[in-house]
């Protein structure tokens, strides 16, 4: 398997830049889940009694649901993308060379 290490260094940053990506989003999801949990502990009144807690809440829900349904898809996307780009240049590479030897042999 023949691959220039321009493309391995490129296939590199990409992977890692979007395996950061989710990793972020990741994190961002946890800490506002923990906000959510931790805004709930708190305040012990229920939500519809304080106008201000009630759009506080649904701030953060929104927020968590943003992050969760949103973010996590899209860079678990990007990641799979990366990958499965960089295995059909391969496969590419590793056909190009085949015929290159046949033709050489011939």
């Amino acid at each position: 398997m023949f691959v220039s290490e321009y493309e391995k260094v490129n296939f590199s940053a990409k992977f890692y830049l979007y395996f950061g990506a989710l990793n972020l989003s990741v994190i961002a999801a946890v800490t506002t889940a923990a906000a959510v949990v931790n805004y709930l502990s708190t305040n012990p009144t229920s939500p519809g009694q304080d106008p201000e807690s009630s759009q506080a809440l649904e701030m953060l829900w929104m927020m968590m649901i943003l992050h969760l349904v949103i973010w996590l898809p899209l860079c678990f996307g990007m990641v799979g993308m990366a990958m499965n780009l960089q295995g059909k240049r391969i496969q590419a590479v590793e056909q190009e060379l085949t015929k290159r030897d046949e033709l050489l042999t011939q």
